[in-house]
């Protein structure tokens, strides 16, 4: 499992780059270095392609969303990396101990890429966040996501387009203000993930469950402190997901701690 999520991430990626270095020097070197004027500003989905025929000689890596995608892809992925660390590194084998060894290198490799190679990149560090304004908003989110109400649809944008279309991955999910929470689902998903991959007898099961109580807790405390989502709904998913995470996880700790008192008062 580790290294087929592990080959898919750079298989996809990979491949993604390749075609972005091909088309880019099928484009030739007077056209690339020619500036678009024209970069569309976002709109519905729908209006991407239509958008992207509009814009005046946009870069490949513009024009393929390089890395935007690729990001999606290795977020999709990550999580799978995390839940077999422990517990192929416990298994005692060769196979489990390389496997649960690729995994920690590959999560580490991953944090410190989004901290320092995409983090401190100039197209995300030029983002800035804009939020719709009533008289454009109509306009912006096309003729069906402006029927519904505000708290179903997107807030605003990140700005500058050219930026976002390469970038955008990095901060789409959130506001302006709260980019420290740009990756909460997979940071939630990898730990609980890192949680239950551990090897553990029945007995060690309850107060491992007590712990990790603290990952969806610290969750709904930061989506009702600081609503990070852009679409405001989001955020109240968000919230009674982690809710019900963590009384599921307090419930199955208590659950455990009870068998096994009843264990020992039999013995």
């Amino acid at each position: 499992m580790v290294i087929g999520n592990v080959g898919l991430i750079v298989l996809l990626s990979g491949v993604h780059y390749l075609v972005a270095v091909v088309r880019s020097q099928q484009q030739g070197p007077a056209e690339q270095r020619r500036p678009s004027k024209s970069l569309p500003l976002p709109s519905p989905l729908w209006n991407i392609a239509s958008q992207r025929r509009t814009a005046t000689n946009p870069s490949a890596f513009i024009a393929l969303r390089f890395p935007h995608y690729s990001m999606l892809v290795t977020m999709l992925l990550l999580p799978g990396v995390a839940k077999p660390t422990r517990r192929d590194e416990n298994r005692g084998d060769v196979p489990g101990v390389v496997g649960g060894v690729i995994a920690a290198v590959v999560l580490l490799g991953a944090l410190w890429m989004r901290l320092q190679l995409i983090g401190k990149h100039p197209s995300v560090v030029k983002l800035a966040f804009t939020k719709y304004k009533r008289d454009v908003s109509a306009e912006l989110l096309g003729p069906y996501l402006r029927k519904l109400p505000s708290w179903v649809v997107p807030s605003g944008r990140w700005l500058p387009q050219s930026c976002a279309a390469t970038h955008g991955r990095a901060r789409s999910a959130v506001i302006g203000g709260r980019e420290w929470l740009s990756e909460y689902a997979v940071v939630y998903t990898v730990a609980m993930n890192f949680v239950s991959g551990l090897p553990l007898s029945a007995t060690e099961c309850g107060v491992v469950f007590g712990v990790a109580c603290i990952i969806p807790l610290t969750g709904l405390v930061a989506m009702i402190w600081r609503r990070p989502c852009r679409v405001p709904l989001l955020t109240w998913l968000n919230a009674l997901q982690y809710l019900f995470t963590f009384v599921t996880t307090l419930l199955t700790s208590y659950s455990w701690a009870g068998v096994n008192g009843a264990d020992g008062g039999a013995l």
